[in-house]
């Protein structure tokens, strides 16, 4: 019977199976030997496919993690045991998801919260039954009520929302976990770790006032934790001091709370009935099951430039990975080339040979992206415990683990084939003889990879200045490809003029240009790492540019605290006594409290200016001199101040807290005693005046006054100090103003800490504030430097995680991870080196050669691998990231003192590394007899 298929030579499909089969089952056998034969190499290409996997299996479990997850937004909202959690509104609603802010919110339904004449009054009784009405049967409606209340403990006190519920309902209390103590029961209160911030603890007796003045006083029972429903409430038992409104007014933002308890789900149908009678709902059922208009996951809009840029990293750092892993995989070939060659000559074929080689990186790639697996979720799940507010629970996304696993298998094969095919291709007499194979290269790869070289950089950086993503994208990925290409080239060209150099050194370059196929993927690895990390270093240099820029102007000297009543309000009366003993005891060395006067508009023109009343604001002009009216005006920051700060420049302390520089104090004084503006010399024209425009800020049609005032010139042609103009009292009547206490300041020697600023914020507002509603206390600190805010504006969607501050940290992060990555794929490389010049280095020995003979040699073929690797990096590297630069539009810098570090410190790493654990011994060469 016959194996072969009818009319030829082809065995039939069976038999090619069985042989396959066969093949593979041999493989896998040898491959199996050869790991326990050789555990150390086993284990380094397992430990070395173990890091992207690791690394790809962290980013995708952190990102899983870090998505909406329904059951623990159900525990953060409702706890183990509640239905749903019920707000009054008092008009009828409708609820939605915005898929932005994975949250739900709501909208009027037949009223608008603008218009007091459409506003909606519902009676608290009437919408309690209503609600309760329309629950599923054998669920119950636990009421809770809440209210501000006014905390108080010797210095320490707070305004504090304050919630009252029965904490003997079972799931009630489950819903509040406290983290010390126990919830609080008849004269007693509990507390949020943000209140503990602020002075109050576990056991102390604080008193408690209502809005209507009431106080009562009660004990600390237990410290739950800092937000609890995106709110710090202080907690009150029922029965307790909180009585229910008579009415619930749709205007109100501080909306009537209950509970809902038992076993029954709230479901959308329910949700959307109970939206009818003016109840917004937070249902158990439905946060687990949305409904279809709720199912969106926000990504309606797919950014392709992000995707093409994101195809890009993922390709470089496969192709990394690649080449990184590829040199220890050629080591063991090389090792095993005879036991090869023993496999050709008792009959195996190319194929076999191939899939001893492929069988070995399967291997090895399975145990390695296993272990890898395991380590990127253990350091995942640390990561979630780490940070629980932005991780609430450990989410594995099973597909996506599976690709990466997948990738760090097929990454080791991919690094396991090129020395797979040299081992079935080579011949089989040379081998067993000992003799090196001859090798023989094209000049074309050299040339097509130099000209995508050329051509992905060219393309990156127009790209760049065509605000091109996409192109951004491809020419990264193109240059890298090309310059791949293109080493083989490069390292054959190098050892041709090596005769001009020493010894070690033509050493060195012959042997690299002999084995290429070694030297490649080495100088690939430290190529590809060297232009990542100098592209990311010129982009990260850029942005420490645009934060260094004089664009920040500092609105009080560093370190100054602010303290205004909010946008266009003012203080009736001098609270500098009262703000002074709260400044004691939040910020011990801080100085006295300043007034700061503002011009605003007369109280009979603008309405009454009780405390924290609104006038009208004074928007002042002052226009360059002969500049058109819309070219650069100097401004009074109405945004901060109600007006321009106003003074007749007798307090010192005041103008330096302002932030006027020391060597130009005296100068401003002198000017707002003698009633004129200090002013920019660009400002002020040659007749010492200034053209003012003044307008009251009633509305947008207030008509403009333009006036001219006294101004002298201050400073230099560039410089510009805060807060000007700054008003002379003399002039007050000129623009039609008078002065009001606008805000207080009070100078710190350093940037006060967070802690010390909420603290200051809480007992001001409790001192200054208290129940009204219409006032508001703001807390500004002036750090010296942009607010993240300002950063993500100016960065806009380019802005990076460590933009505005963390540049420095992050560029030394990436330059160790560019050196340890480059030192990996040089020393790879320098290993297997070792095993294929043990021939001549015994010969060199024979004839008189010196012990240092060795360590010269290796050496030098890693200073060879990576001087090629670095330079080619980092020139290609920094063309790129100056075309990321462009894209965003940063102003253009290339770091050179780094990028220079990294030039010397890679090359000079490896070399001595090298030199410091080769041996001196040489062991002799044996040829061994066919």
């Amino acid at each position: 019977m016959s194996g072969h298929a009818p009319g030829g030579d082809r065995p039939a499909a069976g038999v090619r199976y069985r042989q396959t089969l066969g093949r593979w089952r041999l493989a896998f056998r040898l491959a199996r030997r050869d790991l326990r034969r050789h555990t150390g190499r086993a284990v380094l290409l397992a430990l070395m496919v173990a890091l992207p996997v690791a690394a790809g299996s962290f980013l995708v479990t952190a990102l899983e993690s870090n998505e909406r997850y329904a059951p623990a937004e159900v525990e953060a909202e409702l706890g183990p045991g509640l239905q749903a959690k019920i707000e009054g509104i008092g008009g009828p609603v409708e609820q939605f998801w915005q898929p932005e802010d994975e949250r739900w919110f709501w909208n009027p339904v037949g009223w608008n919260t603008y218009y007091e004449d459409d506003l909606v009054t519902t009676s608290y009784e009437e919408l309690e039954q209503n609600i309760e009405g329309l629950l599923p049967d054998g669920d119950r409606l636990v009421r809770a009520l809440k209210d501000q209340v006014r905390l108080e403990d010797g210095d320490d006190a707070t305004m504090s929302v304050a919630v009252q519920t029965d904490f003997t309902e079972p799931d009630v209390a489950a819903r509040i976990p406290v983290l010390e103590g126990r919830l609080p029961r008849t004269g007693e209160i509990a507390v949020t770790e943000h209140h503990r911030d602020l002075g109050f603890d576990l056991g102390d007796t604080v008193e408690v006032m209502l809005r209507d003045g009431t106080t009562t006083t009660a004990t600390i029972s237990g410290i739950a934790p800092r937000y609890i429903s995106r709110i710090s409430p202080v907690l009150l038992p029922e029965p307790g001091p909180l009585s229910p409104p008579e009415e619930v007014t749709s205007a109100r933002f501080d909306f009537p709370l209950w509970y809902v308890t038992g076993h029954e789900p709230v479901t959308w149908s329910d949700v959307q009935n109970l939206n009818a009678v003016g109840a917004f709902v937070t249902s158990k059922d439905v946060l687990l099951d949305p409904p279809p208009s709720a199912e969106g996951s926000g990504l309606g809009y797919i950014s392709w430039d992000s995707v093409a840029v994101i195809l890009a990293l993922i390709v470089v750092g496969l192709l990394e990975a690649i080449w990184l892993i590829g040199p220890a995989f050629a080591v063991g070939a090389r090792r095993d080339t005879r036991s090869l060659a023993l496999l050709a000559v008792n009959g195996a074929s190319a194929p076999t040979l191939r899939a001893v080689m492929l069988a070995r990186g399967l291997l090895t790639g399975a145990a390695g992206s296993v272990v890898g697996l395991g380590l990127g979720i253990a350091a995942a799940a640390v990561l979630v415990q780490a940070i629980p507010d932005r991780l609430p629970a450990l989410r594995l996304p099973g597909a996506s683990l599976v690709i990466v696993l997948l990738v760090g298998v097929l990454v080791a094969v991919a690094s396991a084939w090129p020395p797979a095919r040299r081992a079935a291709r080579a011949d089989v007499v040379t081998v067993l003889a000992g003799r090196r194979p001859v090798v023989t290269t094209s000049r074309r790869p050299t040339i097509v990879g130099a000209a995508a070289a050329v051509g992905g950089v060219v393309l990156a950086v127009v790209a760049g200045t065509q605000n091109w993503a996409v192109g951004l994208a491809a020419g990264i990925v193109i240059a890298d490809l090309g310059l791949i290409l293109a080493c083989g080239g490069i390292v054959a060209l190098l050892g041709r003029v090596a005769h001009r150099l020493p010894w070690t050194w033509r050493f060195a370059l012959r042997d690299a240009a002999r084995y290429r196929a070694r030297t490649v993927p080495a100088i690939a690895a430290v190529l590809v790492a060297m232009a990542g990390a100098s592209a990311a270093l010129t982009y990260l240099d850029a942005e420490e540019v645009v934060m260094e820029l004089p664009q920040y102007e500092p609105w009080a000297s560093t370190g100054t605290v602010a303290l205004s009543p909010g946008y266009g309000r003012v203080f009736s009366k001098d609270e500098s006594e009262r703000l002074q003993e709260i400044v004691d005891g939040a910020l011990p060395d801080a100085g006295p409290v300043l007034p700061v006067p503002m011009a605003l508009a007369p109280a009979d023109a603008a309405g009454d200016a009780g405390t924290g009343s609104r006038q009208g604001l004074i928007d002042l002009f002052v226009r360059p001199v002969g500049a058109a009216d819309s070219d650069d005006p100097l401004f009074a920051d109405l945004g901060r101040w109600p007006g321009p700060v106003v003074t007749d420049g007798s307090d010192l302390d005041l103008l330096h807290a302002l932030g006027i520089p020391e060597d130009h104090l005296d100068q401003v004084a002198e000017a707002l005693a003698d009633g004129r503006l200090p002013l920019p010399p660009s400002y002020v024209d040659k007749n010492g005046n200034a053209r003012v425009s003044v307008r009251t800020v009633f509305s947008d049609a207030s008509p403009r006054k333009e006036v001219v005032l006294p101004a002298v010139a201050v400073g230099g042609p560039e410089e510009r100090l805060p807060n000007l103009p700054i008003l002379p009292e003399a002039l007050l009547d000129e623009i039609g103003a008078e002065s009001a206490t606008g805000a207080y300041l009070i100078e710190n020697p350093a940037v006060p800490a967070d802690e010390q600023v909420t603290l200051l914020q809480a007992r001001a507002d409790a001192a200054l504030v208290g129940f009204d509603a219409a006032r508001r206390l703001t807390v500004e600190v002036e750090s010296g430097e942009h607010a993240d805010s300002y950063v993500s504006n100016v960065m806009g969607p380019f802005a990076t995680p460590w933009s505005g501050g963390a540049q420095p940290v992050m560029g030394l992060a990436i330059a160790l991870a560019a050196v340890f990555l480059a030192l990996v794929g040089t020393w790879s490389a320098v290993a297997l080196s070792a095993v294929d010049a043990r021939p001549d280095l015994a010969t060199l020995a024979a004839v008189g050669a010196g012990p240092s003979a060795r360590r010269r040699v290796v050496a030098a073929q890693a200073a060879t691998i990576s001087v090629i690797g670095s330079v080619l990096g980092l020139v290609v590297g920094t063309l790129i990231g100056v075309g990321w630069t462009l894209l965003t539009s940063l102003p253009l810098a290339v770091p050179w003192q780094q990028l220079a570090a990294l030039a010397i410190a890679v090359p000079v790493l490896a070399t001595v590394a090298a030199w410091t654990v080769t041996s001196t011994r040489v062991t002799p060469a044996r040829r061994r007899p066919l």
